[in-house]
């Protein structure tokens, strides 16, 4: 049996978009000789950084005997607190705090773990960003091997601008010295390795690999998805986080001599319009869709299940759509599954990039969740993955939110007449978590010394 340390910060019960990778691997790594040995943060200080709840459900996933270490890391008040420390801390550092802040008490107790349970390298998945240069350290002091395993990009994230030039390099640098040292980089799509491939061509090629995100369930698909425009109402849901700002919008795309003060400074290294990430071009083509056909306004409700952003609600407003949306707020995980269950029709979003450096690159584990259950995915999305991965499995359809008079001919004629999907089995069955937890066992193995 292989045993692998998995330093993860985001980890259940902790109910983070980003601990469900790594839970499922844990759930399956023994099936395929790995033992995981899991080191994180204590569940009520992950908790709090990570503004989300505790879901215990979700640790009914993990084998008993996975052993699993919680370590104290310090608050934040040293960085954080006033004006003065937020202004220091943000602009005068090029990633989180945690690992800065989790370090000391961490290296007092890894001493005691590796001992006793000798593991033979390190996993750890990012963001948060601050884990990649701490696992490093933690791969030197114990001479073990590193697996660093990306679910979205470091220095080109696109979503906010970097705090200046220096500041991109910095991360340039810190991501190229990270991917140096380990053995293996995972990347949670083509496009992600790809993007990752042309930002760091000194770093060898074969490194890179690519592990999907996927889903769990043991139920076979049916081989055909259904949605009949027979019952009376018609619910359309959306669960998770937009990651988007309007300001950080604004200063994405004014050009820098337009801003004012510090702002001046800052840069942008992909340019990216995460409005397409809301539900702005669904909205714009629903309200279309209600002005020709005002009888399915009264029909359709559109169902959230995640934070509310603070412009959400004047946004629903803004398209007088307040009698058909019902926001449920952050929920835990069984009961979103529950809700979804009882819903007819699902929708994703996607961020638009604009400069043509590298392409949409997340496939969100909730899209696996969509296709469990059986439910049809309406798609506003830009090029990418998510196109790529709607239209090869079969299981929704796609809008264009740049061509709105299209999309409210393709939505419109979906929620009147209804449609039958035809998924491709052979293409879903390699995203089974079972089938990439095996990927990551024989890279692990692999990466392992003799």
């Amino acid at each position: 049996m292989v045993k692998v340390l998995f330093l993860v910060m985001e980890f259940p019960p902790v109910n983070t978009t980003g601990n469900f990778r790594s839970l499922k691997f844990v759930k399956y790594l023994k099936d395929f000789g790995v033992q995981p040995i899991v080191v994180t943060l204590k569940e009520d200080e992950a908790s709090h950084y990570f503004k989300v709840p505790v879901d215990n459900s979700l640790l009914k996933e993990i084998p008993p005997d996975t052993p699993i270490f919680r370590v104290h890391c310090e608050g934040e008040e040293k960085y954080y607190g006033n004006k003065l420390k937020n202004f220091i801390t943000i602009f005068f550092s090029i990633k989180d705090t945690l690992a800065v802040r989790w370090k000391k008490h961490l290296f007092i107790e890894l001493e005691a773990i590796i001992k006793r349970h000798s593991p033979q390298l390190i996993f750890t998945s990012l963001p948060p960003f601050s884990s990649g240069k701490l696992a490093v350290h933690v791969a030197k002091k114990f001479r073990l091997p590193l697996i660093v395993d990306m679910r979205d990009l470091y220095a080109n994230w696109g979503n906010v601008p970097h705090g200046s030039f220096v500041h991109y390099l910095l991360k340039l640098f810190e991501e190229r010295m990270i991917f140096r040292r380990a053995a293996k980089i995972i990347g949670v799509t083509p496009q992600l390795i790809k993007t990752l491939k042309a930002t760091h061509p000194l770093v060898k090629a074969e490194k890179f690999v690519v592990i999907p995100n996927g889903y769990d369930s043991d139920t076979h698909f049916p081989s055909q998805i259904l949605f009949k425009n027979t019952s009376e109402n018609i619910s359309i849901g959306y669960v998770g986080s937009f990651y988007y700002s309007p300001k950080s919008r604004e200063e994405i795309l004014l050009p820098w001599w337009k801003r004012k003060g510090l702002k001046m400074l800052r840069y942008v290294a992909v340019k990216e319009d995460w409005l397409y990430r809301t539900p702005y071009f669904f909205f714009k083509c629903l309200s279309q869709v209600f002005l020709k056909y005002p009888q399915l306004k009264k029909r359709v409700c559109v169902e959230f299940i995640g934070k509310q952003p603070d412009w959400l609600l004047p946004m629903i407003e803004g398209f007088n759509l307040a009698d058909n949306v019902k926001l449920h707020g952050v929920l835990p995980y069984e009961k979103a599954i529950f809700i979804q269950s009882k819903i007819d029709l699902m929708l994703t979003t996607s961020e638009k990039v604009l400069d043509g450096f590298q392409e949409h690159y997340s496939l969100p584990s909730k899209i696996f969740d969509y296709v469990k259950l059986g439910k049809p995915i309406i798609a506003f999305i830009t090029p990418g993955i998510q196109m790529e991965f709607i239209k090869k499995s079969g299981v929704g359809i796609v809008c264009n939110p740049d061509d709105i008079e299209e999309a409210t001919t393709v939505l419109s004629d979906l929620l009147q007449h209804g449609k039958t999907f035809s998924p491709d089995m052979t293409y879903l069955k390699k995203y089974h978590r079972k089938n990439t937890t095996s990927q990551l066992a024989e890279v692990i193995k692999l990466t392992t010394p003799d």
